[in-house]
């Protein structure tokens, strides 16, 4: 008889025995599963699970869960969700070193700061480990949790993400990672809209309400609609309007710039924002109370509120009858 390996016969023993004997599918054993499925398909170099931890926070907690220097790609799902994955800096040098050169060294990663080539590189990788994760999940409670993401860009800044995700809970899984056997050890952290606490009733009617979303946003939202941003309201003599000119400056409270009043074309007062700047541009973001769908903004402007004494903006008089 051949002499059989260890890994042979550990094989062996367990060809036999079903998904139920071996235990049930937790999310830290689906994450190891999706983890070593994406480093067998891209890599072909072995990636293994150490440690997998799952938490709910909040969006402005993410970037405390971000490893330094750390790669960071958006993740577009159903519905318009948006959720986010980091790479951080060993895990990140060992997918290019293994693409680039078939293995992974364990000279220390030099410092630098991730691109968006990184995340071009990277994407299949991260393609893999989430569909094998949402597979892995099925029939599980956090089945609607990773299902139907795909990779897109990177974002450049952790400071970014409070602008291109929801505001709401999310679920973080910061899962650390074997790699190549002991070569040296790398950090995946994902963070995607807390779906997954919701129970397997609530996951039809969610489905349900995504299709229906889906087939409204191909139909309408497409459609321009135009918002205006107004400051402030003053009203002057029109003796003095007419003699306004470029460089004339009109006084405001500084209070105002953080309530700044988003309006519809048609005047309708549909949200409050403040103003800020981003990217080296002024900029608006949207405050607490969010945007007052139509119906609503409609109906408020049935009954118009008194004006308040900081509202600013140019308005004209009628000329005095003769």
């Amino acid at each position: 008889m051949n002499d059989l390996s260890p890994s042979v016969l550990r094989r062996m023993a367990g060809a036999g025995r079903t998904e139920a004997a071996i235990g049930p599918m937790t999310l830290a054993r689906a994450a190891g599963l999706a983890v070593s499925r994406a480093a067998q398909d891209v890599l072909r170099v072995p990636l293994a699970l150490k440690e997998a931890e799952h938490t709910e926070i909040a969006l402005d907690q993410i970037g405390d869960l971000v490893p330094e220097q750390a790669l960071l790609v958006l993740l577009h799902g159903p519905g318009g969700a948006r959720g986010v994955i980091a790479l951080d800096a060993s895990l990140l040098a060992a997918i290019l070193q293994a693409q680039t050169t078939g293995r992974v060294t364990g000279s220390e990663v030099p410092p630098r700061n991730p691109t968006q080539t990184d995340a071009v590189l990277t994407r299949r990788f991260v393609s893999v480990f989430l569909d094998t994760l949402a597979l892995r999940l099925e029939g599980q409670r956090l089945a609607n949790w990773a299902r139907a993401y795909t990779a897109r860009d990177q974002v450049r800044d952790p400071k970014r993400l409070p602008h291109v995700l929801d505001d709401g809970v999310f679920g973080a899984l910061r899962i650390t990672v074997d790699i190549a056997q002991g070569v040296r050890l790398g950090q995946l952290v994902l963070f995607l809209p807390g779906r997954g606490a919701m129970g397997a009733a609530d996951a039809t009617a969610s489905q349900e309400g995504r299709a229906w979303e889906e087939a409204m946003a191909s139909r309408v939202l497409d459609s321009q609609a135009e918002i205006e941003a107004v400051l402030m309201r003053m009203k002057l003599p029109l003796s003095k309007v007419s003699r306004l000119a470029v460089g004339d400056v009109l006084p405001f409270a500084p209070a105002l710039l953080g309530r700044v009043r988003l309006e519809s074309a048609g005047g309708q007062v549909i949200g409050a924002a403040k103003l800020g700047k981003s990217g080296g541009m002024r900029a608006v973001k949207v405050v607490a109370g969010g945007v007052t769908p139509p119906h609503a903004a409609g109906a408020a402007a049935d009954k118009p509120a008194a004006p308040k004494s900081t509202e600013l903006t140019v308005v004209g008089a009628q000329k005095p009858a003769e």
